[in-house]
């Protein structure tokens, strides 16, 4: 009678941690669509620059920085290091803010000052055998750590 017990209880578990860690999971494909994405948001400050070039100069730095988190992400994936579905909606949000605002719409929510980077990004410290080092990071006894 304990083992069924124990059994079902196994069952359920394994049953609602399955759900929650497709949920979790990152893939190829999404980090291929940030991609996609960023470049649209490239073409949206190009056309912003007519229109204010100070804005698509502070929309393109922004631009930038997002698209070195993408290419983060992407050698996280290429290293079956787990991201998280937080990590990869943050990147995602700052992408379509910056393509809101270079298209002009009111509604762009969000708008970090200047020079910023967003709040939830935080400082990582990684140490491989292999450095990478990206704009915007430090060497740091043989690992990096971003600026």
């Amino acid at each position: 009678m304990k083992v069924l017990r124990l059994l079902g209880a196994v069952i359920l578990a394994a049953g609602v941690a399955a759900p929650a860690r497709a949920q979790s999971s990152v893939t190829s494909a999404d980090i291929q669509r940030l991609q996609d994405v960023s470049y649209e948001a490239s073409r949206d400050v190009a056309q912003a620059r007519t229109r204010d070039a100070v804005l698509a100069s502070q929309l393109q730095a922004e631009l930038d920085d997002a698209r070195d988190e993408v290419i983060y992400l992407k050698v996280k994936l290429r290293r079956n290091e787990p991201i998280s579905r937080g990590e990869y909606n943050d990147v995602r949000d700052r992408i379509e803010n910056i393509r809101s605002r270079a298209r002009g719409d009111s509604a762009g929510g969000y708008t970090p000052p200047a020079g910023s980077r967003s709040e939830s990004v935080q400082p990582r410290l990684f140490v491989t055998s292999r450095t990478i080092v990206k704009p915007g990071f430090v060497e740091v006894y043989g690992g990096s750590l971003a600026a």
